[in-house]
């Protein structure tokens, strides 16, 4: 199904890797000896997918591939696990210490969306640490992290402080000796995007992960998958660990998928979640009730941007070079009038905001 999307034969075995038909990984392997694994374990690195090539490939496929390279594969697996408890570690302090003063958080993504929809924290792949605030904590919860070593990430004035909390999503720190990136939200992605999410209904459908013995809160399997959605759709599904994100919350979660259409309708993201679920069923054959199946196939225009993203998934320009492409893209994913026309309004009026208040730029 994949193939045609394919430019090289690497890309292709990748796509086998990630999939669950290992009788067509096991024959792929065996028609060539001439792979580039150098270029599959660069791209595996670019796309955050070392941890599931490995498991895939040491479980089901270790004698096909060359020792050498199994090793390698081995040796940043074990980093990656490594570098994951570090981060947990630090997660719990600062969860810790903002809950020490009545502080709500919600650890959002990074170790949080590993054992929650993964359910094995060494196989999500991250940098940073997300945490998720109400906005009227801002202030204080600044207050407790510098408190306990972090640091502003950005060097702003008053004003742009002030521009920062009024027209942004979020706020960046630096934590630790190897300065961790810590990001605190308020909302999930910038106003521009129009996903104009009703945030203290989240507060009220949060459920909990286990994170080496401490529960921490975390959002609720269908915000889940809306969010996520949204985030890869914004981004142009750049990343194929985004989809698997995408794929595992599905696999591993019972979830409501009438909440999720109705809830996912009322905020006009429902055409990002079908570019999510076939991205999903496409590349990781992720089983989908035939129900939603029928209505994600139903929506022309998403499966139509899905095979474009899959398409351009290897392509060293991943996103729209030129605004207007951007927005051109963004607005295709729009099931409204309404919402199309909100999200011109707020495109340039947000690019006139970063040109008077925001000239450190805004954080891919």
């Amino acid at each position: 199904m994949l193939k045609t999307f394919s430019n090289r034969v690497e890309q292709e075995l990748i796509f086998c890797l990630l999939g669950k038909d290992s009788d067509k990984t096991n024959e792929f392997l065996h028609s060539t000896n001439e792979f580039d694994w150098e270029y599959i374990l660069k791209t595996a690195e670019e796309h955050n997918i070392i941890p599931l090539i490995y498991k895939t490939i040491n479980s089901n496929f270790a004698k096909l591939i060359p020792s050498d390279v199994l090793k390698k594969f081995q040796n940043r697996y074990k980093s990656i696990a490594t570098f994951n408890f570090a981060r947990s570690t630090q997660l719990i302090k600062l969860i810790t210490q903002l809950q020490k003063y009545e502080l709500p958080v919600i650890a959002y993504k990074g170790m949080a969306l590993a054992e929650f929809a993964y359910q094995d924290t060494t196989l999500r792949q991250f940098g940073d640490i997300d945490l998720f605030i109400r906005k009227n904590d801002f202030i204080e919860v600044k207050k407790r992290l510098l408190e306990i070593g972090c640091i502003e990430a950005w060097k702003l004035s008053k004003s742009q402080k002030k521009a920062v909390l009024k027209y942004y999503y979020e706020y960046p720190f630096f934590y630790g000796e190897n300065k961790t990136l810590i990001e605190i939200h308020w909302e999930f992605v910038e106003p521009f995007f129009t996903f104009d999410y009703e945030i203290e209904e989240v507060w009220e459908r949060i459920e909990n992960v286990n994170l080496y013995g401490k529960d921490i809160s975390t959002l609720s399997a269908e915000d889940y998958l809306i969010v996520l959605c949204s985030h890869g759709s914004k981004h142009f599904w750049k990343r194929l660990s985004w989809i698997c994100d995408v794929a595992r919350l599905i696999e591993n979660k019972e979830i409501d998928w009438q909440i999720v259409i109705d809830r996912a309708s009322k905020y006009s993201s429902l055409r990002m979640v079908w570019i999510g679920a076939y991205l999903a069923n496409a590349i990781f054959r992720t089983e989908l009730p035939e129900h939603i199946k029928i209505k994600m196939f139903e929506d022309k225009t998403s499966k139509l941007l899905s095979k474009m993203f899959i398409k351009n998934l290897f392509e060293e320009e991943k996103e729209p070079s030129e605004w207007k492409e951007m927005a051109k893209i963004h607005l295709l994913m729009r099931e409204n009038l309404r919402t199309k026309l909100k999200y011109s309004y707020r495109l340039i009026t947000t690019k006139t905001i970063d040109s008077l208040f925001m000239p450190m730029g805004r954080p891919s």
